[in-house]
């Protein structure tokens, strides 16, 4: 019915409005229509039921409110659209912004605040009824603009789309000023206003909310087909002036959530900032916690965490006075009372401003114009800025560079402007000599030639700029010359370590501006990463928490009035001798036990000291246990893993096993092992690489295996069951490559790396993030094993979920099993019937 009515008042056809007709080709629709629509809603219940979503109900609740609700509308709008009075159009507007707020504040919103209800609706009127008026008067030609057929539809497209943006922005807004209240109590503490504090929440919330139409709008017309344009054209109006009218309801809409998301916001931060520039993130509501019995501190820690962060700052808050019951200030001891009116007045600035007196500085030089900050590891270069103009009373202050949180070494600080410039100009023009002390990766060369370094290079201040690897990996990333960044470096020690073979401790003397970011990607990209966790570094395995192993150790320049000289220095930080004591400890430790085996193997150790931590024992040796047997091996095969003995346990437990294949075998460690525990089963093992399948065959003859094991040169995506004796297999084994093809770049310098360097890199990496052969050997599977055939796989670290999704829904889950470290390594599967 309303679409007629709109057809006959913008379609131009001469319908008189209010005298309802049917469409050329549009049949009347009855109840019965409805109900047999209605029908599909039995299918959303029975989808509910089978996978016990408990939405029945639900469902069933809300088709009926559908149903009442749509029909209801449909009479008043009957009676509105056959009403030629405006008052009338606009009683129904404003009904339908109020319930639209209602609804956005009251059902749409986790969090609110108190008046967000009348800052929802001021915001939604304004914006739906300005763009309504506007384009339904001079987009849509329509007269009068408040003519019911167009007006009400398309104030309701406005309101539906604006609501949905505007509590997606009070969401992220209200949930911001939680998360980054630190962050705005300390620019309104240095005298910003509350747009400057809250600008950045701001932006990010309207920019949340205007993301959905511009998405909407992208996909119109190629994707989806919307609802408006399909009713009028089943409505019979022209298909054309169909496309254009929903054209000029998508650019409305998109005005009208821009605005009305803007005003909504500002109201919002208005509220979150007062009128004396203090953040109140107090007055955010979540719901009506219950109050009665409980002590008035731990309700504040349950319930209002986000205000007071901790329960020392909630003790503080106690002493002073911030927390009021009833209009009295609170004792934190105080038991509550259900109709206890509890107020939280916390003064976050306050907080702040006596944990900067807390600040303990380090000034190693000051005068009036200068200061000289060591700052420690793990100190934040805000918290120091912050404390240096609280304790020094100065309204600004200036640094030319800055460190990293985990890096530590002397700040240099201008008190005033002046200073400043005088410092600048001094730091541009390489009179300040900086040393610093890093530990990196590896045996760092003596000398580096400049020819290895990228000429195209622009000074940049040492800042603590974060690069991800990507970026430093990235061929377009300049490496700055050695000599453009160090006046010298010194090589002063070089330990030995399981994790990194070598850790070299190099002494820098900078040229500034360079500084540390620079050094960073200087040894990153030079295949010597400093230690640490931050980008263009690399953490030591056992030493993945201790921070960054630099330190800007000594600073010496002329005063700033060229009266004298200051020079300042500072020893290494202790934890840089106690990483290289400790790595060179194990590493003794681990080269003493190596030498014993060599000893014990005939061999003469003194040859292979050198090599420890490059080539694996197994490989000089020649052989490995595995399973209780030992296994010749070279470098055609991989050297047996202990954890790779789960997958023998979970195939002796596999039912039936009279024929076993063996993809990948290598030295045949698995299939051998496998068969030496089956008296009366036959095996295959298959592998492209002829010199692995030397070995195995050397392992068969001395295991006594020979007449029960079958060793097949051949790919296995050609493998056949002529391969296997013309009968499908009981039991497939497999452990394949399942490590992630790395890039040069991401190669570190660890014993581990340096081992696996290696072993044949064809059984160990693999595409896919190292999925490629457990989808491969999916499809292939079936080829080979007989019904009620089982495989088991060992699976990579943390990789057995994906695997599992890989073989649904084809393959049944019957067993899992972890290694000795805890971690899941053999999945045992079946066939689904």
């Amino acid at each position: 019915m309303t679409l007629s009515y709109l057809v006959a008042a913008v379609g131009g056809n001469g319908t008189v409005v209010g005298e309802p007709h049917d469409p050329i080709g549009t049949p009347t629709l009855t109840w019965i229509n409805v109900a047999i629509a209605g029908c599909f809603i039995l299918f959303n219940c029975v989808v509910s039921f089978f996978l016990d979503l408990k939405l029945e109900k639900s469902l069933i609740i809300a088709a009926v409110r559908c149903l009442v609700q749509l029909t209801i509308m449909g009479y008043i709008l009957e009676d509105v659209f056959r009403s030629e009075n405006p008052f009338v159009v606009m009683a129904m507007t404003i009904v339908l912004v109020i319930l639209g707020a209602y609804e956005t504040v009251y059902n749409k919103s986790k969090q609110s605040y108190n008046g967000m209800f009348l800052s929802v609706l001021m915001s939604t009127a304004c914006s739906t009824l300005l763009i309504g008026i506007i384009g339904t008067k001079w987009a849509m030609d329509e007269t009068p603009f408040w003519a019911p057929q167009t007006f009400i539809p398309t104030i309701g497209m406005l309101l539906g789309n604006l609501l949905s943006g505007m509590a997606v922005a009070l969401s992220s807004c209200l949930g911001s000023v939680s998360s980054n209240k630190e962050q705005m109590e300390t620019y309104l503490a240095f005298g910003a206003s509350r747009w400057e504090a809250g600008q950045s929440i701001a932006v990010e919330a309207i920019r949340l909310a205007m993301l959905p139409t511009i998405n909407q709008m992208s996909v119109i017309g190629l994707i989806s087909i919307p609802g408006m344009m399909s009713g009028s054209i089943l409505g019979g109006a022209p298909i054309m002036n169909a496309v254009r009218y929903q054209q000029i309801i998508m650019f409305m809409i998109s005005a009208a959530t821009a605005m009305g998301v803007l005003g909504a916001v500002i109201f919002c931060i208005q509220v979150m900032i007062d009128g004396h520039d203090r953040l109140r993130p107090e007055r955010i509501l979540n719901g009506r916690p219950s109050i009665f019995g409980q002590r008035i501190r731990k309700w504040i820690m349950n319930h209002y965490r986000q205000v007071v962060t901790s329960r020392e700052n909630a003790h503080q808050a106690f002493k002073r006075g911030e927390i009021i019951v009833n209009g009295q200030v609170s004792e934190e001891t105080r038991i509550l009372q259900e109709d206890d009116r509890v107020e939280i007045h916390y003064n976050k600035t306050q907080e702040q401003l006596m944990k900067l007196k807390d600040v303990v500085l380090d000034i190693g030089y000051q005068d009036d114009q200068l200061a000289i900050i060591w700052k420690e590891p793990g100190m934040n270069f805000n918290l120091v800025e912050q404390a240096a103009r609280y304790q020094f009373t100065l309204e600004q202050v200036w640094f030319p560079y800055v460190l990293q949180k985990a890096a530590s070494g002397w700040l240099l600080m201008a008190k005033t402007s002046d200073a400043k410039e005088k410092l600048n100009t001094r730091y541009r023009n390489d009179e300040i000599r900086l040393g610093m002390i890093v530990l990196c990766h590896g045996h760092f060369p003596s000398t580096i030639s400049d020819t290895e370094d990228t000429d195209d290079t622009e000074a940049a201040p040492l800042d603590d700029t974060e690069e991800t690897e990507t970026d430093l990996e990235k061929e377009s990333a300049p490496t700055p010359k050695s000599s453009t960044l160090f006046r010298s470096f010194d090589v002063t020690s070089v330990t030995r370590s399981n994790n990194a073979d070598s850790i070299s401790t190099v002494a820098l003397d900078l040229h500034t501006p360079w500084g540390s970011a620079s050094v960073r990607r200087f040894f990153f990209h030079h295949g010597h990463p400093i230690i640490g966790n931050s980008a263009a570094t690399r953490p030591i395995k056992t030493h993945r928490d201790k921070g960054l192993y630099m330190t800007l150790h000594s600073l010496v320049m002329d005063t700033l009035n060229d009266d004298g000289k200051i020079q300042l220095h500072r020893p290494e930080p202790e934890k840089f001798k106690l990483i290289r004591d400790r790595e060179h400890r194990f590493w003794q430790r681990a080269c003493d036990r190596r030498l014993e085996e060599l000893t014990q193997a005939g061999l003469e150790g003194g040859q292979h000291v050198e090599s420890y931590g490059k080539e694996p024992l197994a490989y000089i040796l020649g052989e490995k246990m595995f399973y209780g047997h030992r296994f010749e091996i070279d470098k055609t095969c991989l050297i047996p893993r202990p954890s790779t003995e789960t997958l023998v346990d979970a195939a002796l437990a596999v039912a039936p096993r009279q024929r076993i294949l063996d993809l990948g075998t290598g030295c045949g460690n698995l299939l051998l092992s496998i068969l030496a525990h089956t008296p009366d089963a036959q095996g295959w093992g298959v592998d492209i690489s002829s010199g692995a399948l030397d070995k195995a065959t050397a392992n068969r003859d001395r295991l006594d295996l020979t007449d029960r094991a079958h060793f097949v040169l051949k790919d296995m995506a050609l493998l056949t069951l002529d391969d296997l004796g013309d009968c499908p297999v009981d039991l497939i084994v497999c452990n394949p490559p399942y490590l992630a093809t790395p890039s040069d770049q991401q190669r570190a310098a660890t014993q581990q790396d340096l081992a696996l360097a290696f072993e044949p890199s064809e059984a160990l990496y693999a595409g896919d993030d190292g999925l490629a052969w457990y989808v491969a050997l999916n499809d292939l599977a079936a080829r080979w094993l007989a019904p009620r055939g089982k495989v088991v796989l060992e699976c990579g670290k943390g990789m057995i979920d994906r695997i599992k999704v890989i073989w649904a829904p084809h393959w049944v889950v019957v067993e899992t099993r972890k290694d000795k470290q805890g971690w899941d390594r053999s999945l045992v599967l079946e066939r689904a019937v």
